[in-house]
């Protein structure tokens, strides 16, 4: 199970803790449509539809996106999972203690699960 600390100060909110690599508790720890780090996430999609990603660019993610210049050279601050459905919600930043382990391979594991076994969407959320 996972262990998160959510903390606000002003505008800056503050998550730490331990996060799960399990799958099956990622989808029950998903946030729900007005949950999200973002807000509403149906408003947060609909303003990046350019950035859903395809099989390709999911399964390049999951092959390639081992170091840290693979996300930092394609501008990436996080990957957005959202189930089309309801607009549940799951984020993998890059920059997490969990996601920089091992190669990245929660993020990279994470998204390809959400995508083909959870039927979410996955949109590129870029770095300003």
């Amino acid at each position: 199970m996972s262990t998160i600390n959510v903390e606000q100060d002003g505008n800056t909110i503050t998550l730490s803790g331990d996060m799960t690599n399990d799958f099956e508790q990622m989808k029950k720890e998903c946030a729900g449509r007005y949950e999200s780090m973002f807000g509403d996430a149906a408003k947060v999609i609909a303003k990046v539809p350019q950035r859903k990603m395809n099989h390709e660019q999911i399964m390049q993610v999951y092959n390639e996106g081992v170091t840290a210049s693979f996300y930092d050279n394609n501008n990436i601050w996080a990957y957005f999972c959202v189930n089309p459905e309801d607009y549940s919600n799951y984020m993998f930043s890059p920059a997490d203690g969990e996601n920089r382990d091992n190669q990245y391979l929660r993020l990279r594991t994470g998204i390809v699960k959400f995508s083909l076994e959870a039927g979410f969407d996955v949109y590129k959320i870029l770095c300003a």
